[in-house]
């Protein structure tokens, strides 16, 4: 049981009755539990790009001036991580959706020397300083495995990726939306879209609302508190908020969204590559739910696909006044029927072999997405993703054989699963080809773009770097002097977030463990490259991963946060001097340079 006031009225309070497994975090004190909203979103990111939202773009474009955009936007972001420079940091940031925030250390190994590196920024020591250093070599082999896994994902410019809101105010029109990203209002025409994309369709256009135009609305529908109901639309942040008088509703129309919780992606003028302007009517009119033809309503009534139902809005879509009818039917079931769904799953869960063949589908196809066979196939892929909700399956191998136009006997490169340096056997099969498509000159200029040779490692440069800040701003690392400890065991083996010890003593500690872990290393045979290969997870190590972590831990506050304070203890009179700052360069050399 948890109980929580509320918000309006401090005297009332909520009691709800929780199970075990519904209880995700440890509350701080069960007797005084208050909840509290802390933010409405996540950190702001850029959209990524994906490969139907490029194809979705390509064909909706038949001049191809986006595409020749987006393809230079390409060639210049595989230069800038192959460089190991400041944008390409900036560029594995959104890729690897870590914060800018220089507070958050977070303890994701996948992650934090990355996340180091922005904290180095923060000094004014960049990439480009420290070019033949331990961290440059992680950048560049951080930058070069996102090239080899999923050379597609890179971020947009001039994109938002926000949480779904619903208009409860009543200002916003049909295909109008209020968003805020990055601490301002977005104005103006914008494309908003989800994943996946499986049909043009799924993106869509509508107008962004500056605040002057809300703020007059909001005055005339809300005379007596519009004023602070603008506010508080304005001291929210990655929001976008749509309007409930559209039908069907905005959200449905982008991949079957809703607002339940769903993220949506959103691209301004500012990405470099759409302009409204040169466009008479939009491209991306129609959306996955309409029914083109009157032979795919009839196939899709046939074969229960919900999305063949055409989308004309009810006479009394306004009249509040009917109850809503309950159309629930209750079945019973037992072991038998669970176990029936989960041999059906396994026999028709074929979304991911859908989605390749549908890629692959609409590069063969002249008119790409635009196709009938690939329309087609688009309502089969929406049913599929769905298919543990609604049990409707879709058996792939049947409508394959049963309509030839679905079949695609060659496979475009950048559909190869294998490494480029295993491409020339596969290419001996004969069942690759080289597109003219968007995808795969995308593909061919990742390829091409050679990362270069980085030699030796040489951390004495970014040292003596940090030195020079370090002296610069002088900083005073301190702690509260706890308790005398008379053995190395009773030394605090805690983070310093959580208990503070003496910073001298713990730079010894730190020495010490790093000494075991280097005995550790050299007993296990491992070099620096393969403790690469494990900070990025591509083999197995079964060095405790929490000690690690605690360490990573004291040493970013012992040396990188700027909120660290001398104080003094009043429980027993000690006073701390100022901690030697060669304690603290000592610790980070050996554990940043000489351990990882």
């Amino acid at each position: 049981m948890i109980e929580t006031v509320h918000p309006s009225d401090k005297q009332y309070h909520v009691k709800m009755l929780l199970r075990d497994s519904q209880i995700k975090f440890q509350p701080p004190n069960e007797n005084k539990l208050i909840l509290r909203i802390v933010s409405t979103n996540d950190s702001s990111h850029a959209c990524l790009f994906f490969c139907p939202l490029l194809k979705a773009i390509e064909d909706s474009d038949p001049s191809g001036t986006a595409s020749t955009r987006i393809e230079r936007m390409y060639q210049q972001s595989y230069n800038q991580l192959a460089s190991v420079s400041l944008e390409g940091m900036e560029l594995l940031r959104e890729i690897f959706r870590v914060t800018d925030n220089n507070a958050d250390v977070g303890g994701d190994t996948r992650s934090f020397l990355l996340k180091l590196a922005m904290r180095l920024k923060g000094d004014s020591i960049y990439p480009e300083d420290y070019l033949d250093s331990f961290l440059s070599l992680y950048l560049a082999s951080l930058a070069k495995s996102t090239r080899t896994t999923d050379p597609f994902t890179i971020p947009i410019p001039g994109s938002h990726h926000s949480l779904g809101l619903a208009d409860d105010n009543g200002f916003l029109n049909e295909e109008e939306v209020y968003i805020r990203a990055e601490g301002r209002t977005i104005s103006g025409r914008v494309l908003i879209y989800r994943f996946p994309i499986i049909h043009i369709g799924d993106i869509q256009e509508a107008n962004a609302l500056g605040d002057d135009v809300v703020e007059e609305r909001m005055r005339n529908l809300h005379p007596n508190n519009g004023a602070s109901r603008h506010a508080a639309l304005k001291s929210m942040d990655n929001v976008i908020s749509f309007s409930l008088k559209d039908y069907p509703p905005f959200p449905n129309r982008l991949s079957g969204g809703d607002l339940d919780g769903d993220h949506f992606e959103i691209l301004t003028e500012a990405c470099g590559f759409w302009d409204p302007s040169v466009y008479a009517t939009s491209p991306f009119g129609n959306y996955a739910g309409e029914v083109q033809t009157e032979e795919d309503e009839a196939s899709s009534h046939e074969q229960g696909n919900p999305l063949g139902i055409k989308n004309d809005p009810p006479d009394n879509q306004n009249d509040a006044s009917d109850d809503p009818q309950d159309d629930t039917e209750s079945k019973d079931f037992d072991i038998g029927s669970v176990a029936t769904f989960i041999g059906q799953y396994i026999r028709y869960d074929c979304f991911s072999e859908l989605e390749t063949t549908f890629m692959r589908l609409a590069d063969l196809k002249r008119d790409g997405m635009n196709d009938k066979h690939v329309k087609k196939l688009a309502h089969w892929l929406s049913q599929a993703v769905d298919f543990a909700k609604n049990g409707l399956k879709v058996d792939l191998n049947e409508l394959l054989v049963r309509d030839p136009g679905f079949k695609a006997d060659m496979t475009p490169y950048f559909q190869r699963p294998v490494p480029q340096a295993l491409a020339n056997i596969y290419d001996a099969t004969g069942k690759y080809y080289h597109s003219s498509k968007l995808l795969d000159r995308i593909y061919q200029c990742n390829i091409t773009t050679p990362f270069p040779d980085l030699g030796v490692i040489d951390n004495s440069n970014l040292q003596n770097m940090l030195a020079t800040v370090w002296t610069a701003r002088r900083k005073t690392l301190a702690r509260t002097w706890r308790k005398r400890p008379t053995s190395w065991d009773s030394v605090p083996r805690m983070s310093l977030r959580d208990q503070d010890i003496d910073a001298r003593l713990e730079a010894a500690f730190l020495r010490k463990e790093m000494r075991d872990y280097r005995d550790y290393l050299k007993e296990q045979n491992i070099g620096e490259s393969s403790e690469i290969d494990i900070f990025m997870r591509r083999r197995r190590d079964d060095y405790p991963r929490s000690h690690i972590r605690k360490l990573v831990h004291s040493v970013l506050d012992l040396l990188v946060d700027d909120h660290v304070v001398r104080r003094t203890s009043e429980e027993d009179g000690f006073t701390l001097g100022e901690c030697l700052r060669e304690d603290a360069e000592e610790v980070y050399k050996l554990f940043l340079y000489r351990a990882w």
